[in-house]
Order: structure tokens, then sequence, then C-alpha cells
């Protein structure tokens, strides 16, 4: 058989008794080797011996055809059955084995092995649509004979919960099954017991509906939001007593929000109580909503083949509220008012732009991405770059139009259709760039269009400098908005290392170091921007998180010296020099440069 090599080696799926491990192989001969089996031996990592012997998964065996393998490669994956820790991680040796019909069977490995990450863990193969329920209804005068049993697809070990929506869960049961409930709307889940992170809910009404004197229904959360903000500017709910309402009553409100962007499975968060002050209380909710924003934006993806156009779903959450009034006697809570649904966004608007207190309304007037940089910019012929849009119209379906202009100008149209029924005040990640940009090109415009062919958009130009640049750097960070600017550099760099030994004397009077402090400084130097790019350079100052473009991957760096100066009256380009280290510590200082 010819050599062959196996590459591409991954994992997923991962349960306590199995893994699933997918990847590739390739021939660099020709020949006819078909049905080939991939088999792999395991041993906990770090340890010496391979423990387990050679697996042979039926899964990976391929069908009986011709295989003309000249330098082709051959995908493959399969289950793997070996008893597994949970919390160990695993190492996997591969071999090759493949049938020639003129020379018999023949096997290549083993290979270099490879490592598991994040050890052997449960799977969580639950989802909304997985978690379904059937009722046993109430009768039209008892309504406390009803039950709900919950079901789910998956055949792992659950246990199960069954409450009123905005209710906390206190106790999982391990039966499906809850007798004896009132006629009215419940939520239903399921999780995993041995991994609770791994969770499935839904929703299910039961019986007839019991008259209002009785039960009162829960207010039903709308599904499309009506207000936009920001988790950095104030969000400030100023709630009004009703006449009947004495003065120094407390008002209690509830916060509810979803675990990811319109998903829909709102829970109580948290509860804040404010006595009535001249018949009103204040809550101030952005510090609150801010902290279930607080997970950084999906950085982009660098490498050419994952480059596309994303919906966003980290950095914006919807979220509602109810407020009750508490008797100041009784203490008892009165009726739940709700709100309507509101979205709030990561990130907060400069201090130039408080004036403008419908900010939303000026974006959508303006028709505007979510940056702050003059609609012209100045990239490099390979610089990353991306544009966010908050969707806020009620339509599913765009087209990004790109226009390619140079010698002769082509446009390209993709087509973009959102994966939610309810579209108003999504995010959306838009690669300026798609392909290589040809030669001839000396510039991009980019728009967003509707199915109609208008422009829903403002158009972005991008021109690309195609001078050579010996210092030319590229780095990604996130703007006040909270989402992705990038910011390209070709001014010189300087690379500084400061060290400082501790010495200590022994008797004889001999020194010797026993400690060293070691500093790395990188001086970069932004070099020459117009007076708008050199003005909107502070959002790189000011911004938390920061990245060094090193080809397709990305290394935190931290500004040491975050001194900026600009002279708003100059209409001459000017530059900025930062310095920096990368925010890892370094065993050595050789890859500098």
């Amino acid at each position: 058989m010819a050599a062959a090599t196996v590459s591409n080696l991954g994992s997923d799926q991962k349960t306590l008794t199995q893994i699933r491990l997918k990847g590739s192989f390739t021939y660099d001969g020709t020949g006819t080797h078909c049905p080939f089996y991939v088999a792999f031996r395991v041993r906990v990592k770090n340890t010496l011996d391979w423990t387990l012997p050679w697996v042979y998964p039926p899964q990976s065996q391929s069908d009986y055809t011709t295989c003309n393998f000249g330098a082709n490669s051959v995908q493959f994956q399969g289950v793997f059955q070996f008893p597994a820790n949970p919390a160990a991680e695993y190492e996997f040796q591969p071999i090759v084995m493949a049938q020639d019909f003129t020379l018999g069977i023949y096997r290549e490995g083993p290979f270099d092995y490879f490592t598991t990450t994040g050890g052997v863990g449960p799977v969580c193969d639950l989802s909304p649509g997985s978690v379904t329920a059937t009722t046993v209804p109430c009768s039209a005068t008892n309504y406390a004979d009803g039950s709900i049993t919950i079901t789910t697809t998956s055949s792992e070990p659950h246990e199960f919960a069954c409450v009123i929506p905005f209710t906390s869960i206190n106790n999982w049961q391990d039966s499906p099954t809850f007798a004896g409930l009132e006629a009215r709307a419940y939520t239903i889940y399921v999780r995993h017991k041995a991994n609770h992170d791994c969770i499935g809910s839904g929703n299910k009404t039961l019986g007839v509906a019991p008259p209002e004197e009785e039960t009162e229904e829960p207010p039903v959360v709308p599904v499309t939001s009506t207000g936009l903000y920001f988790s950095l500017n104030p969000i400030l709910e100023v709630i009004g007593a009703a006449p009947e309402i004495v003065e120094n009553s407390e008002v209690v409100l509830e916060l509810s929000v979803e675990s990811e962007h319109y998903k829909g499975d709102f829970q109580p968060v948290i509860a804040r109580r404010r006595f009535l002050t001249n018949d009103s209380a204040n809550f101030d909710l952005n510090l609150l909503l801010h902290s279930f924003l607080n997970k950084a934006l999906d950085l982009p993806y660098l490498q050419a083949a994952s480059i596309a156009t994303r919906r966003v779903k980290q950095g914006i959450l919807n979220y509602s509220f109810q407020t009750a009034f508490v008797d100041p006697v009784t203490k008892v809570i009165g009726a739940y008012t709700k709100s309507p649904v509101y979205t709030v966004v990561k990130g907060g608007l400069p201090l130039q732009d408080w004036t403008r207190l419908n900010f939303f309304g000026y974006l959508q007037e303006k028709k505007s991405f979510l940056t702050w940089l003059p609609k012209t910019k100045t990239i490099g012929p390979d610089q990353p770059e991306f544009l966010y849009w908050l969707n806020q119209s009620n339509t599913n379906d765009f087209i990004i139009e790109r226009k390619y202009i140079g010698v002769v100008t082509t446009t390209y149209k993709e087509n973009f259709a959102l994966d939610t029924s309810s579209p108003i005040n999504t995010l959306i990640s838009i690669p300026v760039k798609l392909e290589a940009v040809p030669a001839h090109v000396k510039r991009i415009e980019i728009r967003l269009l509707n199915s109609n062919q208008e422009a829903i958009s403002e158009t972005r130009t991008f021109k690309i400098d195609r001078s050579f640049r010996r210092y030319e750097k590229f780095f990604l960070y996130e703007n006040a908005f909270g989402v992705w600017e990038t910011l390209r550099t070709t001014g010189p760099q300087e690379l500084a290392i400061d060290g400082k030994d501790e010495i200590s004397i022994s008797g004889n009077d001999l020194q010797s170091v026993f400690a060293q402090d070691m500093q790395r400084r990188i001086k970069q130097s932004s070099g020459l921007h117009t007076p708008e790019e050199q003005e909107y350079l502070q959002g790189f100052v000011f911004s938390k998180r920061r990245y060094e473009i090193k080809g397709e991957d990305l290394l935190p760096i931290i500004l040491q010296k975050r001194s900026y100066t600009f002279e708003p009256d100059s209409r001459r380009p000017t530059g900025y020099f930062f310095e920096y280290d990368y925010a890892y510590t370094p065993f050595t200082y050789s890859h500098l440069n």
C-alpha cells in the first residue's frame, strides 16, 4: 500500500462510555484501497502504557467502491467504545488499514497520537425541540386533577421539573409525571443527571381554563422587542403609584432575561425593592443587565474557509420585567404588571453623544453600521475587516451588496436570511471581503438592500492601499458598541526588554541571582491617519479587549501606556504611539521578531 498520512483529527459528542472521532487520511501513491478501516488505541493522558487494545469501529468502514487515491483525502468518523472516566483526558493513536485486491490487506501506522480536550464527559443532546409533554386535562368542575408527563428524545438518564412560568425550580424529580395540577400554563424542564448544564425546556397548557376569579394567568411575554438600550448608559424605569397606593409603600421589580438572544427562555434572574418617594420609585437597570452581557462577543473567524455573514447572539439579549406593590400593613405582594420586551446591547455612547436621547432612532435615520469611524476607511488588501448591522426592521431577508471598483466594477450580491421569526433588533456580523481582492481593485463599497433592491443602510467605502508597508500590522479591538473593529498600523515598531536582578550574597561573599523582574515593551507607531480617523482612535485606547492579528491567530494584548493626544483643529495627517505587551507570560522572548 502506498504511504499514507493521517491528519485533521478531532473529536466531538463525548459520553461516559464512548467518543466520536473524525478526521481524514491521505495516500501519496496510487492504487485501489477499499474498504478502509481506521482504528485507534487509547490511553489516559500522560501515562506510558496503551492500556486498551486497538478498537475497530464498524461505523468507519467504507462501502466497497473503487477509490483512486492520487493524493486524495478520505474522510472518516466512527464511535469508539471504551470504559471512560469522566474526569480524565485521553490520548488516541490512529492506524489505517486498507485493502488492495492485488496485494491483500495492508496496515499503515501507528501515526502520531493526539489528545482530546476537556476530558470525556456526558453529551448534551437536549433542546426545546427534544422536550415535549402529554397531558391528562382537568375537568370543568375540578381544577386539580390534571397531570403532565414529560418526554424527551434522549436516551440518557434525566430528571424532570414542571413549574408555573417565571417561577424558580426548587425540586427536580426522577419521575416524568406530575399529577394533581391545576388547569393553567406550565413550563417543563428536562436536565441530564450527570451534567446539570445540559437542560431543555418547553411549554404546556393543561386542561380547561379556570374562571378568572379562581386562577390568575401569568402575563404573556410578547415575542417582539419594543425598544433598544445600551447597557453602559442609564436605563431608568420610573414606577408611578396608583391613587389607591399609600405613600412609603414598597415596589417590587422582578427582572427576567433570555439565556441567548431570541431564544425565548425568559427566566427571573433578580428582584429589587424600592420605597415610593413622591409617588414614584426609580429602578436603574443598566448595571443589572450589563452583568448578563459581560461575556465578550465571539471573536470573528479569520480562517478564509470560515469567513461568512453570521447572526450574532452574544453581547445582545431581550429582557422584560414585572412590578407589583407591597401592602405596607400585611406585607403581601399585590398583582404583578408585566412590561413589554426590550433589547439591551452591550456597550455605551461616548460623552459627546449623550445629548442624542433617542440614539437608536438616530441610527435608524442615518442607516448607520455600529462604528464611529468615518464612512471612508483605508485598509490593506489582506486586512480582516467586519461591519456590524443592528436590524431595526421586521424583514428577515437581506441582500449584502459589495462593489469591487477598479479597472472594471464588479458587483457581488449575497442573500442572507435571519434564522428567527422575530428579526427586529437582531445583530449581524458582515465581513467586508468574502474572497481575495483582485489586484486591479482600488476600493470596495458595501451596503445592505431589502428584497425590493432598496438601500436600508449607509454605504461604506474601503480604499485598498497596495503600497509596500514594511511594518504593517493589524489589531482587533472591541469598540464602544461592544462589537469588533480593526486597526491597521503602518509605522515602525520598537522592541525592548527591561530586566532587573535581585542579588543575594552568601557567607563566602559570593553573589547570586535569586529573583528576576522582566518586563517586555513593544512600542508601536500607528503611521499617518487623517484627522477624522485619528479622532476615533480613542476607541482603541478605551477598549477593554484588544488583540494583535498574527495570520489566522489572535494574540491578546494589554496597553502599557494609554496616553492619547489629538489636535481637533489640525487638518494635517497625524499619528499615534502606544506601548503594549502580550497578555500571556512568555518563557522566552526569542519570538519578538
